[in-house]
């Protein structure tokens, strides 16, 4: 097994959308992991969001016979009687590792610290072991580049996200008043990619480290333009 570490880090709001209501309150919600409630990308949305970007680099598209489909699979409308293709590469979701806290000391000349936590990063770097990835916790900290290492901060702060009020006018009419959550800029999530096969993983990272890539919804106003560093690979 071949697996990568990346870190993701987002350089504008994010709103990577569960399809869920809060109950009136929230009309889109993002994504939560299911067993912490912290603010994740699910798998399949990262898997698409990377399929779609490498779909339109020069070279890579080809209808995909070159590196889309044997990387990401057949894609879901594809040729009658052609039979579909699993791609090489699983996409796991990715883990919020810091997120960012406004700075409200008013003798700090900091906007925000940024806020990690001892144990996501812990459970982080256990499940990059146990896909048999090097992960060293210092290295990984230096990366992150956090102020502070709190868990209970940190869950405060993946508790208290922002909600954003949008409107579609018609003849500076209301017609569509909604509510969605997001995540701010600047946090940052790891994210582990990993093959059983050895093929295709110079062409994936030399388009991927250090490239600014869009995750989901909103790219016209701006939203989820992320950038992607790799970390360490076996």
């Amino acid at each position: 097994m071949i697996a990568h570490i990346y870190l993701i880090k987002a350089l504008t709001n994010l709103h990577a959308g569960s399809g869920d209501s809060g109950y009136g309150a929230v009309d889109k919600m993002i994504q939560l992991d299911p067993a912490t409630r912290h603010p994740t990308i699910f798998g399949q949305s990262l898997k698409g969001a990377l399929r779609e970007y490498f779909s339109g680099q020069d070279g890579h598209s080809d209808n995909g016979e070159n590196f889309v489909v044997p990387v990401f699979g057949s894609p879901v409308k594809r040729d009658k009687g052609k039979d579909p293709e699993q791609g090489l590469f699983t996409f796991l979701s990715a883990d919020l590792l810091a997120v960012p806290v406004p700075d409200i000391d008013p003798a700090s000349p900091k906007a925000f610290y940024l806020q990690g936590s001892n144990g996501q990063l812990g459970r982080f770097i256990d499940k990059a072991k146990a896909l048999q990835c090097k992960a060293d916790k210092e290295t990984l900290k230096q990366k992150l580049g956090c102020d502070s290492w709190d868990d209970g901060k940190f869950k405060a702060a993946t508790q208290d996200i922002p909600v954003l009020a949008r409107n579609y006018l018609n003849n500076g009419i209301s017609e569509n008043l909604w509510y969605e959550q997001y995540l701010p800029h600047q946090s940052v999530f790891g994210a582990i990619i990993f093959s059983s096969s050895g093929g295709h993983w110079d062409t994936f990272d030399e388009h991927v480290d250090g490239k600014v890539i869009q995750l989901g919804a909103n790219a016209t106003v701006g939203y989820g333009y992320c950038q992607f560093e790799k970390i360490a690979k076996p």
